[in-house]
C-alpha cells in the first residue's frame, strides 16, 4: 500500500487537501510522518464560520475543524 498517495512531496513538506487528510487514519498519518513527510500543508480558506458556510464547500465547518485537529494530533 502506498500510504503517500495522493500527497505531493517536496523537501519533507507535502501538500494535501482536507479530503486527503480525512481519508487517512491517524495510524496512516503517523506512518507518513515516520516516512519523512514531516510537514503536511492543508488549504483552509477561512476559520470564520459564517464566511466558510457562504463558500458552500460541501463539508461542514465542524468537519473541517475535526480534520485540522486530526492533522495536528501528530
Amino acid at each position: 500500500m502506498n500510504i503517500a498517495h495522493p500527497f505531493r512531496e517536496g523537501n519533507g513538506r507535502s501538500y494535501a487537501s482536507m479530503r486527503d487528510i480525512k481519508r487517512k487514519s491517524l495510524e496512516e498519518l503517523i506512518k507518513l510522518k515516520e516516512a519523512g513527510f514531516s510537514d503536511l500543508h492543508i488549504g483552509i480558506e477561512t476559520g470564520y464560520k459564517p464566511a466558510f458556510e457562504m463558500m458552500n464547500k460541501g463539508v461542514t465547518y465542524e468537519k473541517q475543524l475535526d480534520t485540522v485537529k486530526k492533522r495536528f494530533a501528530l
